[in-house]
């Protein structure tokens, strides 16, 4: 402990009622510190919460891409066995494409 000046003992390490005193205002700051760190632990539930959102949205996209994918290929399947040459075939596969861009847009 540092040494004080007090105004009724003199230089002591601590009096009574300082020492008392010295408590509380240590009391109050850990108080304070827990406070603080209880609202950054709320906040950062909040932004974990919020983050898990955002990855079951994009986990959905995902699907929802891999679903129009697949659909896109039994498309250009179809559309090559129907079409009479390949390279009409590959541009009806690009128009398809483009539709269903066209509908994520």
């Amino acid at each position: 402990m540092t040494k004080h000046q007090c105004l009724d003992h003199g230089e002591v390490a601590f009096c009574d009622g300082c020492l008392v005193d010295s408590l509380h205002h240590e009391i109050s700051q850990l108080k304070a510190q827990l406070n603080n760190m209880e609202a950054c632990c709320i906040q950062v539930k909040k932004e974990v919460e919020e983050l898990q959102g955002k990855s079951r949205c994009i986990k959905s996209l995902v699907e929802q891409r891999n679903l129009a994918e697949n659909m896109l290929r039994k498309i250009s399947v179809a559309a090559q066995k129907k079409l009479p040459t390949f390279g009409a075939a590959l541009r009806f596969n690009d128009e398809v494409k483009e539709i269903l861009r066209g509908a994520n847009d």
